[in-house]
């Protein structure tokens, strides 16, 4: 099986990280982006108080991207986004 000379950095991950070589780094975020906004939806906020929406920020969103932050740092658009994102689930559900 011979090496073709093309490869999909994209596409490749270690350890859950995906390789940079020649990738733009936002779209190494989308991955965790998406991650964060799907379990938004699936948690909806009817049923969550404010401190509840707090500790699911605190424990299961803001964990997402710790462990790709400690390897890649996040474009300045991608910790905005995040932000966004945590702070509307906070205010409006």
């Amino acid at each position: 099986m011979g090496f073709s000379g093309h490869v999909n950095w994209e596409k490749i991950n270690y350890l859950g990280l995906p390789l940079t070589l020649g990738v733009n780094k936002t779209s190494l975020w989308q991955e965790i982006l998406r991650k964060i906004k799907k379990k938004i939806v699936g948690w909806g906020s009817q049923w969550l108080t404010n401190a509840g929406e707090v500790i699911l920020i605190k424990s299961v969103l803001s964990a997402l991207p710790i462990y790709q932050a400690s390897f890649l740092l996040a474009p300045k658009y991608v910790t905005e986004h995040v932000s966004k994102l945590l702070r509307d689930f906070l205010w409006h559900g």
